[in-house]
């Protein structure tokens, strides 16, 4: 019967801790997007167009880890001269992320 109630408390406790940990993945990714959007701003600004991934990089106006996967997340942008579009894409569905 302790046995039963042990695994219980730790089967719980294992799922809200991975349940916190897609949740501060997923909140990153929020920011990350923020991000995105003063990057575009910027290089707007200089270049009388918008960005794509790579060109933000080099730019400097994104942190180079953003090409790859960076906390648990996928980043893509593409930049054209009157839009732009960015998608952050969990690496593992369920795993990394859910949105």
């Amino acid at each position: 019967m302790v046995l039963a109630i042990v695994a219980t408390v730790v089967t719980l406790a294992v799922s809200m801790l991975w349940r916190s940990r897609l949740l501060a993945h997923e909140a990153s990714a929020i920011d990350l997007m923020r991000d995105f959007h003063a990057a575009q701003a910027i290089y707007r600004r200089s270049n009388s167009s918008y960005g794509d991934l790579g060109e933000l990089i080099a730019a400097r106006h994104l942190n180079a880890a953003m090409a790859s996967v960076h906390h648990g997340y996928r980043f893509q942008s593409v930049g054209g001269v009157d839009t732009w579009h960015a998608a952050a894409v969990p690496d593992a569905y369920d795993s990394s992320g859910r949105t």
